[in-house]
């Protein structure tokens, strides 16, 4: 499966300064020296996303049905869209860092996720009312009328980038006010490392000044993959003389084998020079919940 698209609309400042160099001695210029940032919207962004997907799916016979989902992919763009980035470096994103190299941009999208895997599933056990086992009497109440049901999901973490304190070429960068940092070596991990060093932060260092940073906006590291199980336990009672009231209780696991799911780094753990750069300090989600329902069918 594929997607191209071009013409897409991204921002930009049209008056961002250009560095340049006369006798040794380095200055940045406006174009238009008597006007402050200038916010352009242009339809230049382009984008691009690939996938093999494939599915597997059991329709519901003998009481069990489940549903397997895989996509490898890779999406791309030059661009990053006013949402990924908001007010702040977002993930580690810049938007066009040098407005007059828009190529510099091209990058793995912020919700590159190579590997997805899901599965859905549910099975009804055959046993009691409507059935031959267990389908009249105490035992049928008691081990009658059971539904199994699990979710699964295992996905890569999305892509991150990595910026600067602040502006390093001095020239205005657009929205974020940040350059990229530099990129003086492959990282050694890319993620799932400690909470207090989650990537290789050996990796990267501080642009000098008048000087943009290397990096692209997506330099091979990445948040916390997603391994999250889901499993509940459903239990009809019906009146064995009618079939007009029926009460269903349920027991609901959320997370539950209680994997840490680790939140990207924040804005400041993805930051040269910044003391908690590289650390985790959140969570992406809840760990173990467990809740219980009855539910009343007339």
């Amino acid at each position: 499966m594929g997607n191209f698209a071009h013409h897409e609309w991204t921002l930009g400042n049209l008056n961002q300064k250009q560095i340049s160099t006369t006798g040794g001695v380095t200055t940045v210029t406006a174009p238009y020296p008597n006007f402050p940032q200038v916010e352009w919207k242009s339809p230049i962004g382009n984008l691009n996303y690939n996938s093999l997907q494939a599915k597997l799916e059991q329709r519901l016979s003998n009481g069990l049905n489940f549903l397997l989902n895989y996509t490898w992919s890779k999406a791309i763009s030059d661009y990053v869209t006013n949402l990924e980035v908001g007010a702040g470096a977002g993930n580690g994103r810049t938007f066009n860092q040098n407005y007059y190299n828009r190529k510099a941009d091209k990058a793995l999208m912020v919700n590159d996720q190579p590997q997805r895997i899901s599965l859905s599933t549910s099975y009804a056990i055959p046993s009691g009312k409507g059935y031959h086992a267990f389908n009249s009497g105490l035992q049928s109440q008691i081990l009658g009328n059971w539904q199994l049901n699990g979710i699964y999901m295992l996905a890569s973490g999305e892509a991150l980038g990595i910026v600067s304190p602040s502006d390093t070429s001095q020239t205005g960068v657009f929205k974020v006010g940040v350059t990229r940092a530099n990129c003086i070596a492959k990282p050694k991990f890319s993620s799932g490392g400690k909470v207090s060093e989650w990537f290789d932060t050996t990796a990267f260092a501080l642009p000098a000044t008048y000087t943009f940073g290397t990096c692209g906006n997506s330099p091979g590291i990445r948040s916390a993959r997603t391994d999250n199980v889901n499993f509940s336990v459903f239990k009809d009672f019906i009146p064995a003389k009618s079939d007009r009231f029926q009460v269903q209780f349920r027991t609901e696991f959320f997370n539950i084998l209680n994997h840490p799911q680790f939140a990207p780094p924040a804005t400041a753990g993805l930051t040269v020079t910044n003391a908690t750069f590289g650390s985790v300090t959140s969570l992406l989600q809840s760990p173990r919940q467990i809740q219980f329902a009855l539910k009343l069918f007339y």
